[in-house]
């Protein structure tokens, strides 16, 4: 706790100094997957793996993904850690999001049963409770922000008519989540990335990129960003919606990216009514 108090303090000093300085706020960790399940041809499938944490003193989540909508379910599946049992079979049948707050110990055993289900799969993720942030300000002539191990975005000149802090974020809501399932197709990150710019939008498109897991890089899947667009009242029943942007891979940094409208930015996502994208990585067959 002493070096994270000195480390912020610090940040908070080098940002009077420098207008363009980065001050992260470290959190939410993968600690665990994405990872995928699926029986072999309709057998039954039984994992064991082991993992383990630095600090286990905090709050884990469980997220696990049951298919591609109701038509490709996993029908029964169970998964224990260090031999509890925290998600029954019973729950798959009824749920395409699962969600659970865990504990965890400095080393741990999952195992994870896929019972019936043949030609679907499910995705399995633990990560802690807290919350990745960085912000950072972008000049007139543009710049970049970068959350490291999961994503940057670069606005170019002119997207800005002044300096603006930028906050780029990684989360991992119930609701976001539930939206994507809503309106989207496929596997997807069990986070989002948020990228929020106060209450200036910009005024040209911008170039996203978002590290991807190794699980969806050796997966047969398809890996696209997904933005939240909020449509018309008129455009259909369902007003917020994840549409597919066509994206590249970059096997260098192992992230896949593409260039989003500006229009993806809206008053009605972050607080307060200042502008914020909301983007994921989707993979489809």
């Amino acid at each position: 706790m002493p070096n994270r108090f000195f480390v912020c303090l610090f940040a908070l000093l080098l940002l009077h100094l420098s207008p363009h300085f980065v001050v992260c706020v470290h959190g939410q960790t993968l600690i665990f997957g994405p990872e995928f399940y699926s029986p072999d041809q309709g057998k039954p499938l039984r994992v064991i793996k082991n993992f383990s944490v630095q600090n286990p003193n905090v709050e884990f989540i469980l997220s696990v993904q049951n298919g591609e909508r109701e038509e490709g379910k996993v029908s029964r599946a169970a998964i224990e850690i260090n031999g509890v049992r925290v998600v029954g079979p019973d729950e798959f049948d009824k749920q395409l999001m699962i969600t659970k707050s865990i504990r965890l110990h400095n080393r741990n055993e999952i195992v994870v049963e896929v019972i019936s289900g043949s030609g679907s799969s499910i995705v399995v993720t633990i990560m802690d409770a807290g919350e990745s942030s960085v912000q950072s300000t972008i000049p007139p002539e543009g710049g970049t922000i970068n959350l490291e191990g999961y994503a940057s975005v670069t606005f170019p000149a002119r997207a800005f008519t002044a300096a603006q802090n930028v906050t780029l974020s990684s989360t991992a809501s119930p609701v976001t989540q539930g939206e994507f399932e809503a309106t989207a197709l496929g596997p997807h990150l069990p986070y989002e990335i948020r990228i929020n710019s106060g209450y200036a939008a910009p005024k040209t498109d911008f170039e996203v990129y978002i590290n991807v897991p190794d699980s969806f890089i050796a997966s047969d899947y398809e890996m696209h960003i997904f933005a939240q667009i909020h449509e018309a009242p008129e455009a259909s029943e369902t007003h917020d919606r994840f549409h597919l942007f066509n994206s590249g891979y970059d096997i260098v940094t192992k992230a896949v990216h593409t260039t989003l409208p500006k229009y993806v930015f809206s008053n009605r996502y972050g607080t307060k009514g200042t502008y914020e994208a909301i983007v994921t990585v989707g993979v489809i067959p």
